[in-house]
């Protein structure tokens, strides 16, 4: 897979940058009709965008095999919307052409569950994984991946759903599911 992200600024210069760093895919473009200028020209890869809610129709427009929601772990911009809360509309924005992944927020299989319950094709974990592993090693990543598929398949059981595709927007309530609140009746 191939990774290509939206920064605000100039192009970086590439040409100042060694071989063995550009090889990781991941490459920080300004536009997303100049994305493919970056991706390196012998290699044939799929290119998934990471992007905001605003991107997406434009990524898929540019030719992307997929969608990253993202809000780069709100570090860029503070008070910017969870990225679960953006997830469903990027999915009914992609509308089945593309695959959508969430990244971002995800701390608990029920996470897990929610975003494959809002129209995720999968999920993309960065915190837990890396603070295990500082903290613990190789060792502590198996636990906290452990940890969260027992979590997961907790929530599947409880939730009665006895494979993936059984996970619907039906088994979760979202806070704009909710019915607005109407003035109570004067007795």
């Amino acid at each position: 897979m191939h990774l290509v992200q939206l920064c605000p600024g100039s192009v970086p210069d590439y040409s100042k940058v060694s071989n063995s760093s550009r090889s990781c895919g991941y490459y920080c473009i300004q536009s997303w009709s100049s994305s493919s200028r970056y991706v390196p020209p012998l290699q044939a890869l799929e290119e998934y965008q990471k992007s905001c809610l605003i991107d997406a129709l434009i990524a898929i427009q540019a030719g992307a095999a997929g969608i990253i929601v993202s809000n780069h772990g709100a570090r860029q911009l503070d008070y910017v919307p969870a990225t679960i809360m953006a997830l469903e509309e990027v999915v009914k924005a992609a509308q089945g052409r593309v695959p959508v992944f969430l990244d971002g927020g995800v701390r608990r299989g029920t996470d897990v569950f929610k975003a494959l319950a809002l129209g995720a094709s999968g999920i993309f974990i960065g915190r837990p994984v890396v603070f295990s592993l500082a903290a613990e090693g190789e060792a502590g990543v198996k636990n906290v991946l452990k940890m969260l598929r027992d979590e997961f398949e907790l929530t599947m059981a409880l939730s009665g759903c006895t494979s993936l595709k059984e996970i619907t927007r039906d088994h979760i309530v979202t806070e704009w599911d909710a019915p607005k609140a109407r003035p109570a009746p004067r007795l």
